[in-house]
């Protein structure tokens, strides 16, 4: 709306209704020392019985208290503001169902309210990675893209996040597939559904990339979205090539670097990163310093801690697997940023909050102690494939893949 200033100036007022602060601002650090949204022993049952008090006995839950979250929540249900850093800090705590609950009052009251719908979306999409049986999961999925529709049939959409959010969601749901396909029972104890649910894993993988190329169209720099799009291209180019990878569970997802090499190539030349008509000493310096700006510019964007172990994670990925080619130096870099990622997810664990994590492609909520070894995983990994005494050697020196059949990639070392 437009207001009118005693002076006459008039100013145009946008009503601020919700951040988009599941990835990019901070916790309010009144609901992380929140007693009801806690992580202790009772913590959940007390939640529980807070929330659905005629379902679990009073007697089992927190002391009457007028002045913790939820009730203070109850009292003035239309914050919507409020209840999404709730929802919020319930989900960094992987109370998934009680976030749920929390984001249903904010729906009742705005059924089209934008954050509220995809952190739903995500919620969803956490509940089906850890489902306890396949089919259990896709119907996961499935409540998950009826999300992502309604979004698109009845919300203001068009944002980079919600391409890349709905996109994991497809990239969640082909790799879980994958990972029971290779299973040691393969997926339901059956191996003659192979032909068609290989097929269904790639054309997921198609149609999260079409979203992340949405989501590229939309931003003013797609930071995000060319980072997915990139490592989807990688996932699709691994599987196409070796049908043995969708079965053996033996074998790492994995490929040669040429492979791999000519897929990144042929995407960062589509992306104009790789430029042949600007001045550079070495062949890939100019997609080195746009690399090394971008990752800046998006680093500077974020406050919330939580999320930044991943963003250091992807920035490693990109260094080690994604740039054209491997020499110490940007080995070097990429351990300084594991090693960083590692230190400030630990920190987080100290307030009780777990990791955004893309280390094994999911896009998922995961706890501090997984997450610090999935790091170090991918660390012991650069390390074998650099070799030796990387301090003493020069930062040009080219590193060769120690096996040819395969690159040694870390993004998927942990799936």
């Amino acid at each position: 709306m437009e207001i009118t200033l005693l002076n006459g100036e008039t100013l145009p007022v946008w009503w601020v209704e919700g951040f988009w602060s599941t990835l990019y601002f901070d916790f309010i650090p009144d609901l992380l020392d929140d007693p009801i949204l806690g992580s202790g022993a009772n913590a959940v049952v007390a939640l529980a019985a807070r929330l659905w008090p005629s379902v679990v006995d009073a007697a089992y839950g927190p002391d009457k208290n007028d002045n913790d979250a939820i009730s203070i929540l109850f009292r003035s249900p239309h914050n919507s503001l409020l209840c999404l850093e709730i929802a919020k800090t319930l989900y960094y705590r992987r109370y998934f169902r009680e976030a749920l609950e929390i984001l249903r009052i904010v729906l009742s009251l705005d059924p089209t309210h934008l954050n509220a719908r995809a952190l739903r979306m995500v919620l969803l999409r956490n509940l089906a990675i850890e489902a306890p049986s396949y089919r259990v999961a896709q119907g996961l999925f499935e409540q998950s893209h009826q999300e992502a529709r309604y979004i698109q049939q009845r919300c203001d959409y068009h944002s980079e996040d919600f391409y890349c959010e709905y996109a994991v969601v497809f990239l969640a749901q082909a790799m879980l597939a994958l990972r029971h396909m290779r299973s040691e029972t393969g997926l339901m104890g059956s191996t003659q559904d192979v032909p068609e649910l290989s097929r269904q894993v790639l054309d997921r993988l198609d149609q999260a990339e079409s979203l992340l190329g949405m989501g590229i169209m939309v931003s003013s720099t797609g930071i995000r979205a060319m980072y997915l799009l990139n490592s989807v291209k990688v996932l699709k180019t691994l599987l196409s090539n070796n049908r043995d990878l969708f079965l053996d569970g033996r074998k790492p997802i994995d490929g040669p670097m040429d492979l791999i090499k000519e897929t990144c190539l042929d995407f960062q030349r589509q992306m104009g990163l790789l430029r042949d008509d600007l001045p550079q000493d070495q062949p890939f310096d100019v997609i080195e310093n746009i690399i090394l700006f971008t990752t800046a510019s998006h680093d500077d964007s974020i406050a919330l801690q939580a999320y930044r172990p991943t963003t250091y994670f992807c920035s490693a990925v990109s260094w080690w697997d994604l740039f054209p080619i491997r020499t110490v130096g940007l080995a070097k870099r990429a351990l300084s940023l594991l090693r960083d990622s590692a230190d400030i997810a630990k920190e987080m664990g100290k307030k009780n909050v777990c990791i955004y994590s893309f280390t094994r492609t999911y896009g998922e909520m995961m706890p501090v102690d997984e997450f610090v070894s999935h790091i170090e995983n991918a660390i012991r990994m650069i390390r074998t494939q650099a070799g030796p005494n990387l301090s003493g050697r020069p930062d040009k020196e080219i590193i060769e893949s120690v096996d040819g059949s395969r690159k040694g990639l870390v993004m998927t070392l942990n799936f």
